[in-house]
């Protein structure tokens, strides 16, 4: 798994990052669940893409935490669903270039996660359970983009995030 911020200016960032460790546990077991539910309620229906379904999981994770949930942003999902395709077909992980995604969407600033499993729902699941990933969900953003590729056994899922 892989997380990256890259920001339009130097100046320091003064937004919200993620709350403090005290009661970290049970927001975590509430995500948890929550994610659970979402899963379950989804699975059968055949009504939701896996794209959408990593879309919802960032602002199901963000409402769990009391963060305002995320726009979908047309260039930050045409970006994300570029780059997991790529990183399927190459068959490991990297980051792609923010600038390009910055120029394109015209944000003032953007963070990316990248990670692999077998499932949209473990790629989460191990996003969320790393500190850095963590802090891109919960982070200053207000739009987000999403990218899902199989191959073979793997899911590849891009998580793009831009402020404006």
């Amino acid at each position: 798994m892989h997380s990256t911020t890259y920001r339009a200016s130097t100046a320091a960032d003064t937004g919200h990052g993620p709350r403090t460790r005290r009661g970290a546990g049970r927001r975590l077991r509430r995500v948890s669940t929550a994610i659970a539910l979402l899963v379950l309620a989804f699975a059968g229906s055949g009504c939701v893409s896996d794209q959408r379904l990593a879309l919802d999981l960032v602002n199901l994770s963000r409402g769990a935490n009391g963060r305002h949930l995320l726009a979908e942003h047309p260039v930050a999902t045409a970006k994300a669903q570029d780059w997991a395709a790529y990183l399927a077909a190459r068959g490991s992980l990297a980051h792609q270039d923010l600038r390009v995604v910055l120029g394109a969407s015209g944000a003032r600033a953007a963070g990316e996660n990248v990670g692999y499993a077998g499932s949209v729902e473990d790629v989460h699941r191990a996003l969320w359970n790393s500190a850095p990933h963590r802090a891109n969900i919960l982070g200053d953003y207000s739009h987000v983009g999403t990218g899902v590729s199989r191959s073979g056994s793997r899911v590849y899922t891009v998580q793009v995030f831009l402020r404006f």
